[in-house]
């Protein structure tokens, strides 16, 4: 037995007088190729080498994952994706910080309440000459200004209007130089109203995009 040129080579011994009969009687099934050599017989067998040449393809394809195409398909719609909610995480949080200064804003005004309730005064509650603070302004209750400090206004807060609010001792309130509602917008063009009633009841408008969109439910509060 040797091997040749990629080929399988099986030597057989020349056959003697007794044997030949024999050999021409067996039932042989020779695959491949049958030379002879010098009275030699010869059995070649030669593998189908585009047969195994695919399959091991196949398997290396199969192996090997993700095509170009498929990697950068995947790729572009994660990209897409992440953006849409970046985008409307940023939004959101927009809205967020707008309604939270609405709130900062509305809570200022029911503590303020809640203290000329208590102390049975008149207080008045407003702006400073720079409109960046908004607390009590009333000069005959220090102890009204040491128990309610003034809250800074955010330099990116736009207001419609600087109005002074009379608190009464009864719990009333009256707006002077606004209609008593006042529009606050952020830097990106959203706006919310703060509807303020004589009852002392402060109501929190939606949340309005620049297309007009309303964002956010209204809400209203009431110190008793």
């Amino acid at each position: 037995m040797f091997e040749a040129n990629g080929r399988i080579a099986i030597g057989v011994l020349p056959a003697t007088d007794s044997s030949q009969e024999d050999i021409g009687n067996a039932d042989c099934s020779v695959a491949g190729e049958i030379e002879t050599t010098s009275g030699s017989f010869y059995k070649m067998y030669e593998p189908n080498r585009w047969v195994n040449h695919m399959l091991v393809k196949d398997r290396d394809e199969r192996e090997g994952g993700y095509g170009v195409l498929e990697i950068v398909i995947v790729v572009s719609l994660a990209v897409v994706i992440t953006t849409m909610a970046l985008v409307g995480f940023t939004k959101a949080r927009s809205r967020y910080e707008l309604t939270q200064r609405a709130q900062n804003l509305t809570s200022q005004i029911e503590r303020a309440r809640s203290i000329a309730i208590k102390l049975n005064r008149t207080l008045t509650l407003g702006f400073s000459s720079d409109k960046k603070t908004f607390g009590i302004t009333s000069t005959d209750c220090p102890e009204a200004k040491d128990e309610l400090a003034s809250i800074t206004l955010p330099s990116n807060l736009q207001l419609s209007a600087f109005p002074t609010i009379t608190i009464r001792g009864n719990g009333t309130i009256a707006v002077q130089g606004s209609t008593g509602t006042l529009t606050l917008t952020d830097q990106d063009g959203r706006s919310l109203d703060l509807t303020l009633n004589s009852s002392g009841r402060v109501v929190t408008g939606a949340v309005t995009d620049t297309s007009g969109a309303t964002t956010s439910s209204t809400t209203s509060t009431q110190t008793k």
